[in-house]
C-alpha cells in the first residue's frame, strides 16, 4: 500500500514476529530486542494519567513485580521460540545496555542482519544529534517527544528498592542469565553481545 521497499514492525508482541515469517513473499528480518528484567520492573513501576497527547490512551497503574516478571519472560522466552522456528529469517538479539553503551558497534550488527546502513544514524546519535519518529502507530510515549536522542537509563540500579531487586531476580534471574545479564551488575562501558546471542536463542 504504501510502495516502500522496507517497512519496520516495533511493535512487542513476538508472537506478530510470527505471523510475518508465515506470510508468503515478505523478507523477515527480526531483531530480539530485551533489557534487564529490573530495569522492566521500575519502568512498570510508574504511574501515569491518562494523556493521549502524550502518547497514553489509557490511565497506567503501577505494576506488581511478579507481573512485570512474567510479562518480560513470556514475552523473551517467545521471542526466542520465533527465532529458532525461523532459522531462514535473519536474525539477531540485541540487549538495551549493549546498544546504548555501543552504538556504533550495535549499528553495525543492525546493518548486517537488515542489509541497510545505519552507520550515518549511529554517528549522529554519538555525536547527540535527535532522529524524529517518522509514522509510528503505537509505541514508548517517547515518540510523541519529536526528537530523540541516544540516552542510557539506569535509574532503577539506584531507585529500585533492593527488596523488588531481589524478588525480581528470583523470579526471572534464571532466564536473565541466558542473556548475559549478572546479579550484580554495574552500568556497562562496552559489553560483548556476541557470546549471548545463540546462548539466549538456545534458552527458551
Amino acid at each position: 500500500m504504501t510502495g516502500k521497499r522496507v517497512i519496520i514492525d516495533s511493535s512487542k508482541n513476538p508472537l506478530r514476529a510470527r505471523s510475518l515469517c508465515l506470510t508468503p513473499g515478505l523478507d523477515v528480518r527480526l531483531i530480539h530486542l530485551t533489557r534487564d528484567v529490573r530495569g522492566v520492573v521500575w519502568s512498570r513501576l510508574k504511574a501515569y494519567r491518562k494523556d493521549p497527547k502524550n502518547g497514553f490512551g489509557k490511565e497506567h497503574a503501577p505494576v506488581p513485580v511478579w507481573r512485570s516478571v512474567g510479562y518480560w519472560g513470556l514475552t523473551n522466552l517467545i521471542a526466542s521460540a520465533v527465532r529458532r522456528a525461523h532459522p531462514e529469517c535473519l536474525s539477531m538479539l540485541l540487549r538495551y545496555e549493549d546498544y546504548t553503551a555501543e552504538p556504533i558497534r550495535e549499528f553495525a550488527r543492525i546493518s548486517e542482519v537488515t542489509g541497510l546502513d545505519y552507520g550515518p544514524i549511529a554517528e549522529r546519535l554519538v555525536a547527540g544529534h535527535p532522529v524524529r519518529p517518522q509514522h509510528t502507530c503505537a509505541g514508548n510515549p517517547v515518540r510523541m517527544q519529536g526528537a530523540i536522542r541516544l540516552a542510557p537509563d539506569y535509574q532503577w540500579m539506584e531507585s529500585l528498592p533492593e527488596s523488588m531487586k531481589r524478588r525480581s531476580w528470583l523470579l526471572g534471574g534464571w532466564l536473565a542469565r541466558c542473556y548475559g545479564y549478572e546479579k550484580h551488575p554495574t552500568v556497562p562501558t562496552a559489553t560483548a553481545t556476541e557470546s549471548t546471542d545463540h546462548t539466549a536463542a538456545r534458552a527458551a
